[in-house]
């Protein structure tokens, strides 16, 4: 039977990635884990670390880790983050910040509403404050777009992203 952190490291694996299985992960969802668990707090454990730790565990001509070589990563950057532990007080401090974790999606929330969906953009491209309602006739995709119509390319490129 899998582990917590392994099955947290499995769910993060396969994030984004439609043919993973899970079992290998890439360098873009090791820093989402990191940061999404609090592994990485941008001062003892930055962004940097976390992504010379990676290339320093995976297979030389690889792209991808597997959960031991995961495990030797998050001890190297657990003896940073938690300076003065013992490597079983570290392993067991990253371990209980990934606990029951799941790959953030921030960003775009879609909400049923009336008659159609409706997009709420969390962190809005240009700080515009963007807001849309996408009708459900069938082929059809009505959008109405609450302010500014300026941001409308960016809104759309978003919008066609996440309906796809």
């Amino acid at each position: 039977m899998a582990s917590e952190a392994e099955k947290t490291f499995n769910r993060f694996a396969a994030f984004g990635e439609s043919s993973s299985s899970g079992t290998e992960m890439n360098n873009k969802n090791f820093s989402k884990l990191c940061k999404d668990c609090g592994i990485m707090d941008g001062k003892t454990v930055t962004s940097t670390d976390v992504d010379i730790v990676f290339s320093k565990v995976k297979a030389k001509n690889a792209r991808t880790i597997t959960f031991q070589q995961f495990k030797e990563a998050v001890k190297e950057l657990g003896q940073k983050r938690f300076k003065g532990k013992s490597p079983d007080e570290v392993l067991e401090s990253i371990y209980g910040l990934m606990e029951g974790k799941d790959p953030a999606t921030t960003g775009a929330t879609v909400k049923p509403h009336g008659l159609g969906w409706y997009l709420e953009l969390e962190r809005p491209m240009n700080h515009c404050g963007m807001a849309l309602l996408l009708g459900m006739v069938p082929g059809i995709m009505t959008v109405m777009i609450h302010p500014p119509p300026s941001c409308l390319f960016h809104l759309l490129r978003k919008v066609s992203s996440i309906s796809r």
